[in-house]
């Protein structure tokens, strides 16, 4: 309220969001003594660019923040009714009941206080990714269009290699819900064709990271 911002330690939102931008095309730091590794800073270059571009066009800092939060949480909402929509089509009471559930759950309420990156990242990809393993499997899109979708969440997925076990926590769901899928259809030709699709997914996502 008023003129006031979210900042921290954790909340990476700069007070010079182009100068923390150009930072992240590092992977070594000199702001500190004679310089620090900063491996990590290159996946933060889209979750950073989403500041640099209110704040080049002449946003003050506060509007910037509130456009950023405005963002993540929107694709939160968006992606969980995506999800949603594709594995409880015939209930909308459930899938009110899941957005909810899964957009405000006890796990955020620190990414709403902090505007964590990794946080944000994760929970925004989760959906999107496991949604698009099933419609492989049923044969709903294409090799193509998946490939595409993949890549959009291979980019909004790589804010969480900031922390890497955020990172690879997409990988595991994603290898559980792929596990699951087998064991209700214990056959060869169906093991392999969504093995086929499982890799395809995880593979563009990881490459893009």
């Amino acid at each position: 309220k008023g003129t006031l911002i979210i900042n921290g330690v954790d909340t990476n939102f700069p007070l010079d969001p182009l100068i923390w931008f150009q930072r992240r095309l590092f992977v070594w730091n000199n702001v500190v003594n004679g310089g620090i590794d900063f491996s990590s800073s290159t996946a933060g270059l889209f979750f950073h660019l989403l500041q640099v571009i209110p704040y080049k066009i002449g946003f003050n800092l506060q509007s910037v923040q509130i456009i950023n939060l405005v963002f993540w949480f929107s694709l939160i909402i968006l992606n969980s009714i995506i999800f949603a929509k594709a594995f409880f089509p015939k209930s909308f009471l459930i899938q009110i009941l899941f957005v909810v559930f899964y957009a405000f759950n006890p796990y955020l309420f620190n990414s709403w206080e902090n505007v964590k990156v990794a946080n944000l990242s994760l929970i925004s990809a989760i959906p999107l990714g496991l949604v698009i393993i099933m419609y492989l499997d049923s044969k709903r899109i294409d090799k193509k269009r998946a490939v595409f979708i993949s890549v959009l969440i291979g980019i909004i997925l790589s804010g969480s290699g900031i922390n890497p076990a955020y990172f690879f926590v997409f990988f595991l769901i994603l290898a559980i819900f792929f596990i699951s899928n087998i064991m209700t259809n214990f056959n060869i030709s169906s093991i392999l064709f969504r093995t086929k699709n499982f890799l395809l997914v995880t593979l563009v996502v990881f490459l893009v990271n």
